[in-house]
């Protein structure tokens, strides 16, 4: 037991801290992921996705250790507001502050993880068009007895221009 309750809510907010730049170092490498995606880097967006699940490991383990703090003063399964409540409570401040960075920088990363989403599927939905159009260029034709012939060429125009 690492003692009394305020010395457990200053090392809860400690770890709050800590996830917090957590956060915020997961989202630096979530933009140059994207930046390798547009540059069509791929040892680099390989680099960044390892480091994003090293952090997010990381993030993990302080949470896990938040959670173990947290036992100690019986508020395992509570929610930041009930937490910064019981932490005023025992001469504690800061917990406020903390939250609302973690909203913010949990924010950040959702939103950069949905640019680079919306830019994988749009990857892949262009991918698949080119696959289809080339494919449709090697496609056999059949003769009139039922012969198969390759015409290359046939479908080089876009029908939809």
């Amino acid at each position: 037991m690492s003692g009394a309750p305020a010395v457990v809510f200053g090392q809860v907010l400690r770890t709050l801290r800590t996830e917090e730049a957590e956060l915020v170092a997961l989202t630096v490498v979530a933009r140059q992921e994207l930046d390798a995606l547009l540059r069509s880097d791929y040892e680099a967006v390989e680099a960044a996705s390892s480091a994003m699940a090293l952090r997010a490991h990381g993030i993990e383990n302080l949470e896990t250790e938040r959670k173990r703090l947290l036992a100690e003063v019986g508020l395992e399964d509570e929610t930041l507001d009930v937490v910064a409540s019981a932490a005023e409570a025992a001469g504690v401040g800061g917990f406020a502050d903390v939250r609302n960075s973690l909203l913010c920088s949990a924010a950040g990363l959702r939103e950069a993880q949905e640019r680079n989403a919306r830019l994988l599927l749009s990857a892949m939905k262009l991918q698949e068009r080119w696959i289809t159009m080339f494919s449709a260029l090697w496609s056999p034709t059949y003769g009139a007895d039922g012969s198969q012939d390759r015409q290359v060429g046939h479908r080089l125009m876009s029908r939809s221009a």
